[in-house]
């Protein structure tokens, strides 16, 4: 709020978040990835880096979708938990992955893993459709929450 009523923009809060929280989650990303690449043999270790770091983004932006939309913390945990439960769930050519966040990622992953999977091209294509989708939600959801009403100077006395 004192960010907001100093004159920051919501969509500068927005942002700032995104920025914050996608530094920090690809730094995981990347070294979940060399640990990954190091107990397994991956038979594309740049799919499986593809992979770790294509999570980040569209993470950050679910959550700040989420956040953006649904009033509680709670309430957004949970739907985080079961969006990515029942992606986590599905077999790997289920059609309603195509709908679902992480199927990039995921599709990624099967690649450095050597099965079948959907065109590299089609899974950065959905991932960013995905990103910029999210991105969107959150923006109207953060500008519409975090209204700041500036009051108007008073008239000056005569």
């Amino acid at each position: 709020p004192r960010r907001g009523r100093s004159g920051v923009r919501p969509a500068e809060l927005m942002l700032g978040r995104f920025l914050l929280l996608l530094g920090g989650g690809t730094a995981f990303a990347a070294r979940v990835g060399v640990a990954m690449t190091l107990v397994s043999s991956p038979v594309s270790v740049a799919a499986l880096f593809g992979s770790c770091l294509l999570v980040p983004p569209i993470a950050v932006s679910l959550g700040l979708a989420v956040a953006a939309v649904l009033p509680h913390d709670l309430e957004g945990t949970l739907v985080i938990i079961g969006l990515v439960g029942i992606q986590l769930a599905l077999s790997g050519g289920a059609w309603v992955n195509g709908i679902l966040p992480m199927n990039g990622p995921i599709q990624l992953a099967y690649l450095a893993g050597g099965f079948p999977a959907d065109p590299v091209g089609l899974m950065l294509a959905h991932s960013l459709v995905y990103v910029v989708a999210l991105l969107a939600i959150a923006a109207a959801g953060w500008s519409l929450r975090v209204r700041v009403r500036r009051r108007r100077p008073a008239a000056p006395a005569q």
